[in-house]
């Protein structure tokens, strides 16, 4: 029995309640050590790391877009070992891309990330190249299976953080970088590696459930309602006389004639109801 424990049980779908719920979870924090590349000397420093790990996360940023047909070069690359972070300005390196592009080329090194087509794509813009060893974590995903993905839903799942996006539309090819927007970058590769190695751990441990997540309920709570459908109940329980939707306990009947609407009204002593008459649209 003991083998069949369940590590954790995860929702299948992503509920309005669970969407409310990421947004109270603490912030994830780069746990690596962050080093902004954009000059030759830290450019050379960075390579040579690099060049001797095995799994990286990946991401890049690209400035955003706010017209229509008008699009941007990619101007980030951020890489992540459990360690180090560094944060390209690809701009600054034009010369150089070719040294940048053998580790995306070189299937040694493996790279992990979530949504990295689109980054694939927009790289080989800059350049064209074979892109090799590259790890999607929605492949993963679909293993277990779970009907959503994106790195912040799958960060708040996995790891109880909350993934920040607040620096995700600034200009990532400003003339200088704000200290956000480095750690911003620098979060998401290294967030990437570790939900990668999360997931991995979780898959082959096989000790995970995946639960359909309960349908919320359609109407909010109403007080009203409530008190109403509980007097219905006690009118029935005691067999209270209940209004009539027609009207006709209260007195009231309609006759449509030449003009005329006659209502008879209860009369309150014990002398029969008074007919009168009136004209339509009169008071």
């Amino acid at each position: 029995m003991k083998d069949q424990e369940i590590k954790c049980s995860y929702p299948d779908k992503l509920s309005r309640g669970i969407k409310d719920m990421i947004q109270s979870l603490p912030t994830v924090k780069c746990g690596a050590e962050i080093t902004l590349v954009d000059d030759a000397a830290a450019f050379d420093k960075a390579m040579e790391e690099i060049r001797g790990e095995r799994i990286l996360g990946f991401d890049t940023e690209t400035r955003p877009s706010h017209r229509a047909g008008e699009n941007h070069p990619v101007s980030i690359l951020q890489l992540s070992s459990r360690k180090k972070a560094w944060v390209f300005r690809l701009s600054r390196f034009e010369d150089r891309l070719g040294e940048i592009f053998a580790v995306l080329e070189n299937p040694e090194i493996k790279k992990v990330g979530v949504g990295m087509a689109g980054d694939i794509k927009g790289l080989g813009k800059l350049r064209q190249f074979k892109d090799a060893g590259f790890e999607h974590i929605e492949k993963l995903v679909d293993k277990m299976p779970l009907k959503y993905t994106g790195l912040r839903n799958l960060t708040a799942i996995f790891m109880g953080r909350r993934l920040s996006k607040s620096a995700q539309m600034s200009n990532w090819a400003a003339e200088e970088l704000t200290r956000k927007q480095i750690e911003y970058a620098a979060t998401d590769a290294w967030i990437s590696l570790k939900l990668y190695e999360e997931i991995k751990s979780v898959l082959k441990g096989g000790k995970y459930d995946v639960a359909p997540e309960r349908a919320p309920d359609k109407s909010p709570f109403s007080l009203r309602r409530f008190l109403r459908r509980c007097a219905r109940k006690l009118a029935l329980a005691f067999r209270f006389p209940g209004r009539n939707r027609g009207g006709s306990d209260a007195g009231q009947k309609r006759r449509r004639g030449n003009g005329t609407a006659q209502i008879r009204v209860k009369s309150t002593s014990p002398a029969e109801g008074v007919v009168g008459r009136r004209r339509r649209g009169g008071r």
